[in-house]
């Protein structure tokens, strides 16, 4: 059986905390990152563990992406991939 899974940035706290339980719930698999929340990062691992999920907190500015080597984060237009505006993707360069 496979699983989907969500990057979540800002996952320790506010709106990516709430997507990431919201997520879990359905049976999302989940990878969070955090710039500085360690602490409410691992407690929301935890706590969607504790609901039979399975979760990975990252330690990760994305704002710097000068620091992520390998990864090109591509902006997308909406009107083209049917995201809302300033999304973004992963890809491997």
């Amino acid at each position: 059986m496979t699983h989907p899974i969500a990057l979540i940035t800002g996952a320790s706290r506010g709106l990516g905390r709430n997507m990431a339980l919201h997520l879990a719930k359905r049976g999302v698999h989940i990878i969070g990152t955090y710039r500085n929340g360690m602490t409410e990062a691992n407690a929301l691992r935890q706590e969607i563990e504790a609901l039979g999920g399975k979760a990975s907190m990252l330690a990760l500015d994305v704002t710097d992406t000068a620091k992520l080597p390998g990864i090109r984060w591509r902006r997308h237009r909406d009107a083209q991939v049917g995201l809302p505006p300033r999304s973004f993707r992963l890809s491997r360069q």
